[in-house]
């Protein structure tokens, strides 16, 4: 991960370790799904080596984005940051 954003320069670790807490966030995310699957399990009454073994290859697959997603909502959650669309300025409205 770079250390500041290409476009406004914004750091990105905002204090040492702040990242950790985007595990939780993770974590949170990866027992959603589980709940998802534990769901499908039980509506459609499958057996639990079929349902064990697409939750861990989707967990597996999904595990990129659920980190750099983690990592996203822990920056606007509590780094301050506000998605304020694009940057440029349209020149012709001054």
């Amino acid at each position: 991960m770079p250390e500041r954003c290409p476009h406004c320069g914004l750091k990105y670790e905002i204090e040492t370790g702040f990242y950790w807490g985007a595990m939780y966030i993770a974590y949170a995310l990866i027992s959603a799904i589980f709940i998802g699957f534990l769901i499908i399990y039980f509506v459609f009454d499958l057996k639990w080596y079929e349902i064990a073994g697409a939750y861990v290859l989707t967990v597996i697959l999904l595990i990129p984005l659920l980190v750099r997603y983690s990592r996203a909502l822990m920056l606007y959650i509590f780094g301050s940051v506000q998605y304020k669309g694009h940057l440029k300025e349209n020149k012709d409205s001054n």
